[in-house]
């Protein structure tokens, strides 16, 4: 297919669907009352279940996702309720109204305001090559914000029906509660299993990827199950077996967890039990009567929490990187420490990332500079690589004729170094040499890797004939005996200023100055406080992570030699005789 073939025939599908659409009657959006319950079964001496109520809004995608001017034109179409979307609307402003849902929170996490929930949805399925000119109409179920207040919003998910109202494509977009998203893709017909219960739709069983209760590692299942999946204006109504436009959508989510071995772990439930179409005096009304239930979804995961570490003595397990959304990236990188079920495919993307703290920005900042100089110094070519496909691919080039030792361009060496987080540059910075970002940062704790480890250390090498400066000093007064037996150089590379210069002898060479940055000594400090302050706190709550997976215990993993660990059903009871029983 040609390039300019695509775009006609998807904007003659837009045409074809706005045709359609003329003659379609029937609600823009939904507010549906839930029905959430969950129910742990294993380990068994920690089987936990509860239920809670929870609101959400079925809303059409298109509609919410219309321009300014095509409101003015069809103004039947908006989702904005009340003067000025007062009581709610889709923008990114949710502290202007009562309500409201931001397209940036949603699919991509490239922090660009201006871009619409079917404009980030189309981008999403294009680049996972799933066809998007026979595209009807998308259903969002998702958790408004509400005074401006955005909870965490566990789970939403995507119906995207044809042009003839058939469910084709389902994703279910997943947040956990350190501001991270993934995004499971499932299609009709692809992949479903071969058998159900009679009362479900659509089923697929799919490995686990994402980190989300921290009781429990990333191993494991999930079996989706999908009931009354039918277009929201096609639903059944509960007096009568026949599709009405005035029926009431209440979709049902179900999701098991299954173990490795495919024993069954946990059930969670979202049931609709009441829904009307969303006006401004059905959503003024639904929030009288429930006036707090859009702020407590994060109370309850708290206190539930707290009940399962505490009285039924679940221990914690520390949160994982996210798995890489670009191609085979975490075969370059490693395997991580929690891994997950299987490798990521077309089924699984990571769409989100925690937003980088001034630490990480600041260090980066710091290696990059410093690597741009480097590949000129060595002519060589040095590539950065992220997990995080948002992060754009750095390449640092040797310019023509900077040095008289750089090798033709076809016969340069190349150094690529995949990264997981933003972290490995602020390890980096934080640690003395190079030798202990490999061995801490990078065979035990998995957060980076390099196509050439000696290359890399050479890169890093540090100057000669220098004093130890007080940044290295106090680089080493925080390392533990076991860091302190790897030899480091008096000077960190990144702490110095390589120039060129002249010796007594008359041959070139370089001259080195030591530099003094306030920056990079509050960076030191801070870090190593931030992990001390985390290990106090654990202990004054007298909260356990899994053993030996504690975040401030690095390099005991170094000196145990250990591997991450693993458990057979994924969680670890700390009184039992044996690691997850």
């Amino acid at each position: 297919m040609s390039t300019n073939s695509q775009p006609q025939q998807q904007q003659q599908a837009a045409e074809k669907y706005s045709m359609n659409s003329k003659s379609i009657t029937g609600a823009k959006g939904y507010i549906i009352v839930n029905r959430v319950s969950h129910s742990r079964f294993l380990p068994q001496p920690s089987s936990h279940s509860f239920v809670y109520p929870t609101l959400t809004l079925l809303l059409n995608v298109r509609a919410a996702s219309s321009t300014l001017k095509e409101k003015a034109e069809r103004q039947e179409e908006t989702l904005a309720l009340g003067p000025a979307g007062l009581f709610f609307g889709v923008g990114p402003r949710p502290w202007s109204r009562l309500t409201n849902v931001r397209p940036a929170a949603y699919l991509i996490d490239d922090g660009v305001q201006s871009r619409t929930l079917m404009e980030r949805l189309e981008e999403f399925l294009a680049k996972r090559e799933i066809p998007i000119d026979g595209l009807g109409d998308v259903w969002l179920l998702t958790s408004p914000s509400y005074l401006g207040f955005e909870g965490i919003n566990p789970l939403s998910v995507w119906f995207c029906y044809s042009m003839e109202k058939e469910l084709k494509v389902v994703l279910l977009e997943v947040h956990n509660t350190f501001g991270e998203r993934h995004v499971y893709v499932l299609q009709t017909g692809l992949n479903e299993d071969e058998s159900k219960p009679r009362n479900i739709d659509h089923q697929w069983t799919i490995p686990r990827q994402f980190h989300v209760s921290p009781f429990n590692d990333r191993s494991g299942f999930y079996v989706c199950s999908l009931s009354n999946t039918q277009h929201p204006h096609l639903a059944t109504s509960s007096s009568s077996s026949t599709p009405t436009t005035d029926s009431s959508p209440l979709p049902v989510v179900r999701l098991n967890l299954l173990t490795s071995s495919k024993a069954l772990k946990l059930t969670a439930i979202m049931r609709g039990q009441s829904c009307q179409p969303l006006t401004t005096s059905s959503l003024l009304l639904t929030l009288f009567h429930y006036p707090f239930i859009l702020w407590l979804s994060m109370i309850r995961i708290s206190y539930h929490a707290a009940l399962l570490h505490y009285k039924k003595r679940l221990d914690v397990y520390a949160r994982p990187e996210p798995v890489a959304s670009v191609g085979s990236l975490d075969t370059h990188i490693g395997k991580s420490r929690n891994l997950p079920e299987g490798d990521i495919g077309e089924s699984s993307q990571s769409v989100g990332w925690q937003p980088e703290g001034w630490m990480d920005r600041y260090a980066r900042k710091k290696t990059c500079a410093y690597l741009e100089k480097r590949a000129k110094e060595l002519g060589i070519t040095i590539k950065l690589w992220s997990s995080n496909a948002l992060d754009q691919a750095q390449t640092f080039l040797p310019y023509e004729g900077t040095s008289p030792e750089a090798s033709p361009a076809k016969d340069q060496e190349e150094l690529v170094i995949f990264y997981r987080t933003q972290l490995f540059f602020t390890h980096l910075l934080v640690l003395p040499s190079a030798v202990h970002a490999l061995v801490f940062s990078s065979r035990t704790e998995r957060i980076f890797n390099t196509t050439n480890d000696d290359l890399f250390l050479h890169v890093f090498e540090p100057p000669p004939h220098t004093r130890r400066t007080p940044a290295q000093k106090l680089r080493r007064w925080f390392l533990p005996p076991n860091a302190l037996s790897i030899s480091s150089p008096p000077a960190h590379p990144m702490d110095c200023s390589r120039t060129p210069g002249a010796r007594k002898s008359g041959q070139a060479g370089t001259v080195t100055t030591t530099t003094w940055s306030w920056q990079t000594f509050a960076v030191i400090v801070m870090f190593y406080a931030i992990e001390g302050l985390e290990k106090a706190l654990y202990r004054l709550f007298r909260a356990r992570f899994v053993k030996g997976e504690e975040p401030w215990d690095g390099w005991g993993r170094v000196q145990r030699g250990e591997e991450g660990k693993t458990s057979e059903i994924g969680s670890v009871r700390r009184d039992s005789a044996k690691t997850g029983t």
